[in-house]
């Protein structure tokens, strides 16, 4: 800075005419006058304002006059004491030293408010995070929580409906089939097939059948030893009665009786 003093000093010592000598500059031509050159700066974050004070450099006017972050940005602040100073980072971020911001990783700190149930998965991103996707059975009500879909009211679902119908039952994220009615089996989680009557032929195992069948043979095999018995018994009567064994000639007594009772039944017929 460059101050003009005006002195008056005698004309004696100065012709009149102007001398410029190391960086003074005098001026002759009025009686008496010359001229001096007085210099002075302002400190360090001042400079000289056209009202010849010292006044605070703006440092924030330009970003290339100051240091803070400016991705995100930062806000400059200028100081009354000829500094700056950087303000507060955006929200998502905080402050990292005098100028600089670092991103907030809401997903690790716990600080979203994604769903946790039924669990929304946080997705971070530069000075935020995002939900993503709500899980099977459920529908985002908003950008962080989910609410159950009834698929038993949308109709969205695999429960049968004909020719029978199996009752659609909602749960908590998703639902289930009621059994099959009467003459129907489970046919899946889902369906429902008719119960077959028909019965396959079997080979007849009747437990009183099989006995019957089983004694037949010692029936007969009895009959025989009965007859052959009494055939025994009757040669060892006859043996002691002195009659010889085999076959004796026919009783008349026995021969009367049947001939009285084929009469007999001749008669019946008659009548």
């Amino acid at each position: 800075m460059v101050i003009v003093l005006f002195l008056l000093v005698p004309e004696i010592f100065f012709p009149q005419k102007v001398v410029v000598f190391n960086n003074f500059v005098v001026l002759n031509g009025y009686p008496f006058v010359t001229v001096l050159k007085i210099s002075f700066s302002c400190n360090n974050g001042f400079v000289l304002d056209p009202n010849m004070t010292c006044a605070a450099f703006d440092f924030c006017a330009n970003s290339s006059t100051h240091s803070c972050s400016k991705s995100p940005i930062r806000p400059c602040i200028n100081n009354l004491d000829g500094t700056y100073s950087c303000g507060a980072c955006p929200s998502g971020y905080s402050i990292s030293g005098l100028l600089d911001c670092v991103d907030i990783d809401e997903c690790n700190t716990g600080t979203h408010t994604c769903s946790l149930n039924p669990v929304r998965p946080c997705i971070n991103t530069n000075g935020t995070y995002s939900c993503g996707s709500c899980p099977s059975g459920y529908a985002p009500t908003d950008a962080f929580n989910c609410a159950d879909i009834n698929e038993c009211i949308t109709g969205n679902h695999l429960c049968q409906k004909v020719p029978v119908a199996r009752t659609c039952r909602n749960g908590e994220g998703n639902y289930s089939c009621d059994p099959c009615p009467s003459l129907y089996e489970d046919s899946g989680p889902y369906n429902c097939s008719l119960i077959s009557t028909t019965q396959t032929a079997k080979p007849t195992t009747d437990d009183t059948t099989a006995p019957n069948t089983g004694t037949t043979a010692p029936n007969t095999g009895t009959t025989a030893s009965t007859t052959e018995t009494t055939q025994t018994t009757q040669t060892t009567e006859n043996t002691e009665n002195g009659k010889p064994p085999g076959p004796q000639p026919l009783n008349p007594a026995d021969g009367t009786s049947m001939l009285v009772t084929i009469l007999m039944l001749f008669g019946i017929l008659l009548i």
